[in-house]
C-alpha cells in the first residue's frame, strides 16, 4: 500500500475531524508528529480534536506548542480562545482573540468569538461591537444574528432583538434557532399567535425538538387552545417520558380546563421522576390551596423549603399558608426569615405590615408601612395601608394625605374613594363628604353601604329631608316594606343597616386579605429571572433561548480556512406563564 504524503495524512486527519470521529484523527495525527514534530498546523489540529472529547489542557498545551513554531499563526490563537473560554478563563480567551486579530483583523469569526466571550462576562456594549463586526465583515453570518439579539433581549430591548433576529431569517429563513428565539420573545411580548407560528415554523425545519415542542404547548395553552397543548405536551413524553416540564406542564393545562384530578396525577407523576423538582411541589401545593386543602397544601410548601431553605418566594407562600389557617405566629416567622435574609423584601414587609394591622397591632402595622415608603417611594399601593393605619389612630388629616396619593394611581378604586367620604366625615367636612358618596352611588347605584354613609352624612348636616330620601332609598334597595313617615321612625330599621355595613366592613378586610394571598407571579425557580414574585400563579416550566457559540479555525497550508461550529444551547428565560 503506497504511504500517504505529508499533505494526505493532514488531509486524512482532517477528514476524520470533520466526520467527528476524532479517535482516528487523534491517531493520524499523533503519529504523524512522532514523525514530523516541526510542524505547526498539525499541533493546531491536534489540539482542535483534544478540544471536541474535553481534554482541555492537552489541547491548551498543542496550541501553544503551534505558536511556539508559528508565532504569527491567529488560528491557533483563536483556538486557544476558544478553549479558554470553554474553562472559563475568559481573560485568558480575550488575550489569545485579541493576538488572533492582530494577527488577521478581518476574520470575522475571532470577532464572532471574542463576542461570546464577552458575553459570557455579560460585557455587552463590547459583545454588541464584536457581533456588529461580525455582520460588517460577513452580512451572510446569520449566527451573529442570532447572538446579537439573545444580548439585546438580556438588555431589555425586544424590538431591537425582533428586528436583528427578522434580518437573519431574511438571510436563511431555515434557522431553527432564530425562529425558536423569536418565538420566545414574542411570547414575552404577549404577541402569542407569532409566537406558535415561529415555534410551529422551528419544529418544521427540526421536527422533534423538545424544546420548541415544550414552548409551543406552552403558547397554545397561553393562547386558549387547551385541547391542543395536551396533544402536544404528550407529544413530547412520548418522545422523552422522563421529561418532567411536559408532566409539569401537562399538569398546568389540566389544571386550566378545570380537571384538579388529572392535574394532580401529572404533577406527582413529575415528582416520582424527581421527588426534589420544585415546580410540581410547588404546582402540586397551590392546586390543594385553591381547593381549600390547606393540610396538604402546608406539606407540599413546607417540602419545598425543606429542599431550598432560602427559597424566599417559597416562604413567602409557606407564610401564606399559615395564615390561611389561623396560624398567625408561624406565618409572621416565615416573614421574619425572609427579612433576615432581604431586609428590602417588599412583599414580606407588605404583608407583616396587613397582618398587624389586621390583628389591632396598630403601631407595629404603621411602622412596616413606612418601611415600604422609604423603600419604594413611586409605588403608591402602600399608601392605602398606611391611611387605614392613621385612620385608625385618629391622624384624619394625615390619612388623607396618604389616600390622595394611593388615588393617584388608582383614581376608580371604590374602597379607597369610600375611605376618603369616611374620612371626610371624621373631619367634619360634611360637604366634601356628601360629594362624595352621591359620586360613588351613580357610579355603584346598589351599593346600600354608600346610602348609608350619604345618610349619616345629611343627619350631621341636619339635613333631616335629604337624609330621610336617602335611608328610603337604603330601604327599598334591601327590600324592606316598612311606611316610613319620619325621621324617629327610622331608628330600629337603621339597626339593620347599621349590621349590613359591619358585615361590608367585615368583607372588605377579607378582599384585603383575599388581594394579599393573590400577589402575583409565583415561581420558586430560583433561576436568572428576577421577576418572579408570589401568587396563585402555577408555574410553566419554559425552554429557553439559544446561542451559537465558539468558532474553532483549521488552517491546511494555502487552502481556505475550514471552520467547525461548537453549538451551546443557552439557557434564557421565555416568559410565557405556565399557569404552573
Amino acid at each position: 500500500m503506497k504511504a500517504l504524503s505529508k499533505r494526505e495524512t493532514l488531509e486524512r486527519a482532517l477528514v476524520a475531524y470533520t466526520m467527528g470521529d476524532y479517535e482516528l484523527a487523534q491517531d493520524v495525527l499523533t503519529g504523524y508528529l512522532e514523525k514530523y514534530p516541526d510542524f505547526p498546523l498539525a499541533y493546531n489540529v491536534l489540539g482542535n480534536v483534544y478540544g471536541k472529547i474535553g481534554k482541555y489542557e492537552a489541547a491548551i498545551n498543542e496550541f501553544k506548542t503551534a505558536i511556539a513554531l508559528k508565532k504569527d499563526y491567529p488560528e491557533a490563537y483563536n483556538n486557544l480562545g476558544v478553549v479558554y473560554k470553554n474553562v472559563r478563563r475568559y481573560k485568558e480567551a480575550i488575550a489569545a482573540f485579541e493576538q488572533a486579530l492582530k494577527e488577521a483583523p478581518d476574520k470575522c469569526q475571532i470577532h464572532y468569538n471574542i463576542g461570546n466571550t464577552y458575553k459570557a462576562l455579560k460585557d455587552y456594549p463590547n459583545a454588541v461591537k464584536e457581533f456588529k463586526q461580525v455582520i460588517k465583515l460577513d452580512e451572510k453570518y446569520v449566527a451573529a444574528y442570532n447572538n446579537l439579539g439573545v444580548i439585546y433581549e438580556e438588555l431589555g430591548r425586544a424590538k431591537d432583538a425582533v428586528r436583528i433576529y427578522t434580518k437573519g431569517l431574511q438571510i436563511d429563513p431555515n434557522q431553527p434557532r432564530i425562529r425558536y428565539n423569536l418565538g420566545i420573545i414574542y411570547g414575552k411580548l404577549g404577541n402569542l399567535k407569532e409566537a406558535k407560528r415561529e415555534f410551529e415554523q422551528a419544529l418544521k425545519i427540526k421536527p422533534g425538538w423538545l424544546d420548541a415542542l415544550n414552548n409551543l404547548g406552552i403558547t397554545l395553552q397561553r393562547l386558549g387552545e387547551h385541547k391542543r397543548a395536551v396533544k402536544i405536551f404528550k407529544e413530547l413524553l412520548k418522545r422523552d417520558p422522563d421529561n418532567l416540564k411536559a408532566r409539569n406542564n401537562l399538569g398546568v393545562v389540566y389544571d386550566k380546563l378545570g380537571n384538579r384530578k388529572k392535574a394532580v396525577k401529572y404533577y406527582r407523576e413529575a415528582l416520582k421522576v424527581n421527588p426534589n423538582y420544585v415546580r410540581a411541589v410547588s404546582n402540586l401545593g397551590i392546586v390543594f390551596e385553591e381547593q381549600g386543602i390547606y393540610s396538604e397544601a402546608l406539606v407540599e410548601f413546607e417540602k419545598i423549603v425543606k429542599l431550598k431553605p432560602d427559597n424566599l418566594d417559597a416562604r413567602i407562600r409557606l407564610g401564606n399558608t399559615y395564615r390561611l389557617m389561623d396560624r398567625f405566629q408561624d406565618a409572621i416567622e416565615q416573614y421574619t426569615y425572609i427579612l433576615g435574609k432581604t431586609p428590602e423584601h417588599t412583599d414580606a414587609i407588605k404583608i407583616l405590615g396587613s397582618m398587624y394591622y389586621e390583628a389591632g397591632e396598630i403601631e407595629k402595622a404603621k411602622e412596616f408601612f413606612e418601611k415600604l415608603k422609604l423603600i419604594e417611594p413611586d409605588n403608591k399601593e402602600y399608601h392605602f395601608d398606611l391611611a387605614m393605619v392613621l385612620k385608625d389612630q385618629g391622624k384624619y388629616k394625615e390619612a388623607e394625605e396618604e389616600l390622595k396619593l394611593f388615588l393617584e394611581s388608582e383614581p376608580e378604586n371604590i374602597n379607597a374613594r369610600m375611605q376618603m367620604g369616611e374620612l371626610y366625615y371624621e373631619q367634619g367636612l360634611f360637604k366634601y363628604a356628601a360629594q362624595v358618596f352621591k359620586d360613588l352611588i351613580e357610579y355603584d347605584s346598589e351599593n346600600p353601604a354608600l346610602y348609608y354613609q350619604l345618610g349619616r352624612v345629611y343627619t350631621k348636616m341636619g339635613d333631616t329631608e335629604k337624609a330621610i330620601e336617602v335611608y328610603e332609598k337604603l330601604i327599598t334597595l334591601q327590600g324592606t316594606k316598612d311606611n316610613l313617615e319620619g325621621f324617629d321612625h327610622l331608628k330600629d330599621s337603621l339597626e339593620l343597616y347599621e349590621n349590613a355595613i359591619a358585615e361590608y366592613e367585615h368583607s372588605f378586610r377579607e378582599e384585603r386579605a383575599m388581594n394579599l394571598q393573590r400577589l402575583k407571579g409565583v415561581s420558586f425557580d430560583v433561576s436568572e429571572d428576577g421577576e418572579e414574585k408570589f401568587g396563585d400563579e402555577l408555574i410553566v416550566e419554559e425552554s429557553t433561548k439559544l446561542e451559537e457559540d465558539s468558532v474553532p479555525i483549521i488552517d491546511i497550508g494555502g487552502m481556505e480556512p475550514v471552520l467547525s461550529i461548537e453549538e451551546e444551547e443557552e439557557i434564557g428565560r421565555a416568559s410565557c406563564r405556565e399557569r404552573v
